[in-house]
């Protein structure tokens, strides 16, 4: 990216038009603080709203997408004061009546003879198909969705916070896409400069559930060599960073410890342990997984690399997944160390917090 790309996705999401300090502070709960953020904050499911369907074949639960024409309108009031309004639509193969609890308001939209888009689930009771929650958009007899934002295509459905609405989110979203999507530059050798850009446009708006699955492949993969590449920097870096001191072998502890052990180390553990001996004595730190089968002798061999530590004036934690097995371990340790003069503690989830100090202390 070039500085002016960086500075342009840079901005704080409050500048843009329609935020607003209120909006922002909402919009960062979700993690959205620039407008990058904004625009790779991506959907977590889509409603393919693009496909017309006709009343006479929604079946029961079924989310559809419809257009219907309004035969009359009328509000009544419920026991409990709540207002109800029954819309009574229309296409060429059936009837269908919207269900609108304290929409008083709609009874002025939906006007008789008025033509609609619906999205929503309905509901089939015998022969009765009703629908209470659903998005809606007017448009005339033979004209199309107006918006292509929240009906007439696969939508996007994002995770949302107190105080944001799908439909506010998917707009904001869109209108900055159509000016933003651009800076995003292709860091890929041998790609097309805007093919980024382009795979962000359509996992939000895609044209079409196979462009989709193509788009989400491309940023997937990108994330993950970015993240493989992070890791190398950081490995790489690590390798650099010297210790403040290197461990020195002393045997004043390790060859106690071996002599008490009642058997040898095999050819494995001594390969083993010469190679984590020599990692420790580097100056630079140590990064090692020891690896091998039930009964094959890790512990012992971890041991001796604790052993060293303390020779030389280190304390060593020992970290399990539970807490059995951290007893395990405990106990283990304190009986091929018995003699050894090292002081070995437990310490536990289930412990109150002077318990936890108390154990600190004593092998501090």
């Amino acid at each position: 990216m070039t500085e002016k790309h960086t500075e342009n996705i840079a901005k704080n999401v409050r500048y843009l038009k329609g935020v607003g300090p209120a909006r922002a502070k909402q919009l960062s709960k979700m993690g959205i603080i620039t407008v990058e953020d904004l625009l790779t904050y991506f959907p977590k499911r889509y409603e393919d709203r693009s496909r017309l369907r006709e009343l006479a074949v929604i079946n029961d639960e079924d989310a559809a997408f419809v257009k219907v024409k309004v035969i009359n309108s009328k509000a009544v009031y419920l026991r409990n004061r709540r207002k109800l309004v029954k819309i009574s639509v229309k296409d060429n193969t059936g009837t269908a009546e919207i269900l609108a609890f304290n929409q008083g308001y709609l009874k002025d939209i939906f006007k008789e003879g008025s033509y609609f888009y619906l999205y929503g689930k309905f509901e089939r009771k015998l022969r009765n198909l009703t629908i209470a929650n659903f998005v809606y958009e007017k448009c005339g007899p033979d004209k199309e969705c107006s918006s292509a934002i929240h009906l007439g295509r696969i939508t996007p459905v994002y995770s949302l916070t107190g105080g944001v609405s799908q439909k506010w989110l998917r707009k904001l979203i869109y209108e900055n896409l159509n000016k933003y999507s651009t800076e995003f530059k292709e860091f890929l050798p041998g790609n097309d400069p805007d093919r980024l850009g382009r795979d962000i446009n359509e996992t939000h708006f895609p044209k079409d559930f196979k462009l989709l699955k193509h788009a989400r492949k491309d940023l997937i993969c990108r994330e993950f060599l970015l993240f493989q590449i992070a890791l190398g920097y950081r490995k790489e870096g690590i390798k650099k960073l010297k210790k403040e001191r290197p461990y020195k072998v002393k045997r004043n502890l390790l060859t106690p410890f071996k002599e008490s052990l009642g058997f040898k180390f095999t050819a494995s553990q001594k390969k083993v342990i010469n190679e984590i001996f020599k990692d420790m004595k580097s100056p630079y730190p140590m990064r090692r997984l020891l690896q091998g089968d039930v009964g094959s002798g890790k512990t012992v061999v971890a041991l001796s690399a604790i052993l060293l530590a303390v020779e030389n004036s280190y304390s060593a934690a020992v970290i399990a997944p539970t807490e059995i097995l951290a007893e395990q371990h405990y106990l283990t340790f304190k009986n091929y160390l018995d003699g050894l003069g090292v002081g070995v503690g437990l310490i536990r989830g289930g412990l109150t917090k002077k318990e936890k100090e108390k154990v600190t202390e004593k092998l501090r």
